[in-house]
């Protein structure tokens, strides 16, 4: 299932809002704030910043909300989490 681009942009604009500003974002990542801007504008993330900023939030925005279509093949561990918090799991 596809995911909104809008549900992306929010979540990188609600790790911005943690750490402080999307200058603060980018500093923390390594990117410079218009790149930070531009994944806000696309709706994207690149894979190799998302861990970083699920690191610098805290974990309030995760790897599988920056990348929700395929955070499962990039990070395999994350699948076996959400497998062990489905429904069909606690039976």
């Amino acid at each position: 299932m596809k995911h909104s681009t809008s549900e992306i942009s929010a979540a990188v604009e609600q790790a911005a809002a943690i750490v402080g500003s999307q200058k603060a974002l980018a500093e923390i990542v390594g990117v410079s704030p218009q790149a930070v801007w531009a994944w806000i504008r696309r709706g994207s993330v690149p894979a190799i910043y998302c861990l970083a900023i699920e690191s610098a939030t805290g974990g309030s925005v995760t790897r599988s909300v920056l990348r929700p279509d395929d955070a499962h093949l990039i990070w395999p561990e994350l699948a076996i989490v959400e497998r062990s918090k489905s429904p069909e799991a606690q039976v």
